[in-house]
C-alpha cells in the first residue's frame, strides 16, 4: 500500500482509499506511541512510517471528508 499521509486537527494520520472514498488512522495512536502524532516529525522516521502503513487494512480507521483535513505540511522548510 502506498503511504499517503495528512493532518487532522495537527495531529499526522494515514489515508487508506481513494480521494473520493477514504478512511484515516491516527499515526501515534495506530503505532502504540512508537510513531509521533506531529506531521513534520514524520518526516524524520519516513522508512518506520512506511513499513507501518504497510501492516494496515484497508478497512481500518474510520471515514473521513476533505473538509476536515489540514494543510498537510503545516511548516515548509
Amino acid at each position: 500500500m502506498p503511504l499517503k499521509l495528512a493532518s487532522i486537527q495537527g495531529r499526522a494520520h494515514f489515508v487508506i482509499g481513494s480521494s473520493n472514498d477514504f478512511r484515516v488512522v491516527d499515526v501515534e495512536h495506530s503505532s502504540k506511541g512508537s510513531l509521533p502524532s506531529d506531521v513534520m516529525a514524520c518526516f524524520s522516521v519516513w522508512q518506520s512510517l512506511r513499513a507501518h502503513a504497510a501492516s494496515l487494512a484497508k478497512t481500518d480507521g474510520v471515514a473521513c471528508s476533505i473538509e476536515q483535513l489540514d494543510c498537510p505540511v503545516p511548516q515548509p522548510r
